[in-house]
């Protein structure tokens, strides 16, 4: 089923599911009655039909604005409170798998929703991927990564290492400048083998909850490693923004918070340790990195700012009608990443559409102008007097 028609038969499920429910009282027989919708709503979520039920009534509650607690709830359905105790154990799996948060005070469901911590890329092709340019030695830097993914190569290299009691798994780190195209690299690269993505947002990650963050995170590598069992090939668990969890581990003497986050980082440094897939984390940030992890990463490519032979290429690429001088000319007063001569690029285009005359080179020119302000401000803050 192509990703399009299944978020549409899976949004058409959830509001049927919503709408029926109203007044039905929870009573048994109405299970019966959506049965189709909760067939394919328990098979997508990987939970019970009963369980489906909750996520996709609680779902359709939050996008209309309405919050759901039990009163609520109760409310809704029309049902004795009671009758909602029933399911406590169903609320329960719910918690602890990630997509009801509560609030102890209020009693109070909050869906978060399992794509809002990891989310799977189903069909790598149907991204429209940039092409990205590099210089000479990144792209050999590069070379031997495209190839180890290459499955038969992976496969061989896995049996290789694993003869010669080697860890089996491939960690490589994407770390340096914002807007370098390193996130977009794995995209291309899942693209280029044939790969599905598991992708982790951090954020969702690291919970308010005490002892909530441990539970997550050993459930992101379980997940994944039923997820790998599913595919047809190794996928790429994505660790995107990783500083955020792979930093420095804080001293003992910290709060309990702090105690925390170095639990939920010996957690991950013994799951790597005997990680035997495809792990690939990108960060703007490795000042900040634990030792610990930089040795747990067997790749690690830095990115930086294109040299000047690369911006011409991108500057040609995106603006093929300029001259190779004119791009020249940008290249060498504008000291910009891939992702800044972007910008430039959709201010153009913005013009073109509004105007409805093609942007001349001057213009260009001031866009970049008023980018480079920015890039090259003094910091925000109160000086030292």
């Amino acid at each position: 089923m192509g990703g399009t028609n299944l978020k549409l038969k899976l949004l058409d499920s959830i509001g049927n599911v919503y709408e029926r429910s109203r007044k039905c009282k929870l009573q048994p027989g109405f299970f019966n009655e959506i049965d189709k919708e909760l067939e394919l709503l328990s098979g997508y979520f990987r939970l019970s039909k009963t369980q489906a039920f909750f996520v996709a009534v609680v779902m359709a509650m939050n996008y209309k604005g309405e919050p759901a607690d039990f009163n609520e709830l109760i409310e809704y359905f029309r049902c004795n409170p009671m009758t909602i105790l029933k399911y406590s154990d169903d609320f329960e799996v719910l918690c602890e798998k990630g997509y009801f948060r509560k609030d102890k005070s209020l009693h109070r469901l909050q869906l978060a929703l399992a794509n809002d911590q990891y989310s799977v890329n189903e069909e790598p092709f149907s991204v429209l991927s940039r092409k990205l340019i590099f210089s000479e030695e990144m792209e050999s830097r590069l070379g031997l990564i495209r190839n180890v993914l290459i499955e038969n190569n992976l496969v061989t290299t896995q049996k290789r290492l694993s003869s010669k009691n080697l860890p089996k798994g491939i960690t490589i780190l994407f770390h340096g400048e914002p807007g370098t195209g390193k996130t977009e690299l794995v995209f291309q690269l899942a693209k280029e083998t044939n790969r599905k993505i598991f992708k982790v947002d951090i954020s969702q990650s690291k919970s308010l909850w005490y002892g909530e963050s441990e539970k997550i995170i050993k459930r992101i590598f379980t997940d994944y490693a039923v997820f790998m069992k599913e595919c047809e090939q190794v996928p790429i668990l994505l660790f995107n923004e990783a500083d955020a969890i792979f930093s420095a581990r804080r001293e003992l003497r910290a709060s309990n918070v702090s105690q925390t986050e170095n639990t939920v980082q010996n957690i991950i440094l013994d799951e790597l340790e005997r990680f035997e897939g495809i792990l690939m984390a990108t960060t703007n940030l490795t000042g900040n990195f634990d030792a610990a992890f930089n040795r747990r990463f067997l790749f690690k490519v830095k990115f930086q700012k294109p040299d000047l032979n690369s911006k011409v290429k991108i500057w040609k690429l995106k603006f093929p009608k300029f001259t190779s001088d004119e791009c020249k000319t940008l290249a060498s007063r504008f000291d910009f990443s891939g992702a800044q001569i972007d910008n430039i690029l959709r201010k153009s285009e913005m013009h073109e559409i509004i105007y409805g005359k093609t942007v001349n080179f001057h213009s260009i020119v001031n866009y970049c102008q008023e980018e480079n302000q920015l890039t090259s401000s003094t910091k925000i803050g109160f000086s030292k007097s």
